[in-house]
């Protein structure tokens, strides 16, 4: 289960060793309201948080729960890894893996698929003979329309 705000930046601070009372001067609110924003009671607004996030030395989307890594690698980290795959499959692969750890938005996934293709190619598929397993399987023929010469 994903941790809520406050969990994550309560552990954010304490992997800093800083107290409430240290970053409350930091960002210029009382330490209360750092308590309040560690126990879910109160939300920090979008400017308060970019300023946690750089004290924390993380992002917003690991603060915000939208992924798992308190410091994820950057966007070319990420191509460089993907790229020492030997063909697309490999590269999927690793796309995938590094979803599971980062938890990618979806316009992320597809732009890291697309540069997969881009740089590895489609593999060639040749073309599907029809399905030779006999009557009653799909892809047979045997099932197309079978009643229609009765409703006549």
């Amino acid at each position: 289960m994903s941790k809520s705000l406050g969990e994550r930046l309560k552990l954010s601070r304490s992997r800093k060793n800083l107290t409430q009372e240290e970053v409350s001067k930091l960002i210029g609110v009382k330490p209360q309201t750092i308590s309040g924003y560690e126990k879910n009671y109160r939300q920090p607004d979008s400017v308060i948080l970019a300023k946690l996030a750089d004290i924390y030395n993380t992002t917003t989307d690991y603060l915000l729960g939208r992924i798992d890594s308190p410091n994820p690698p950057q966007n070319t980290d990420i191509d460089e890894y993907i790229y020492q795959a030997n063909d697309l499959g490999q590269a999927l692969l690793k796309i995938i893996e590094l979803d599971h750890k980062l938890g990618f938005d979806d316009k992320t996934l597809v732009e890291l698929v697309k540069k997969a293709k881009e740089k590895y190619g489609m593999p060639e598929v040749s073309y599907a003979e029809p399905a030779a397993h006999g009557p009653g399987y799909p892809g047979s023929g045997a099932l197309d329309d079978e009643d229609d010469e009765d409703d006549e």
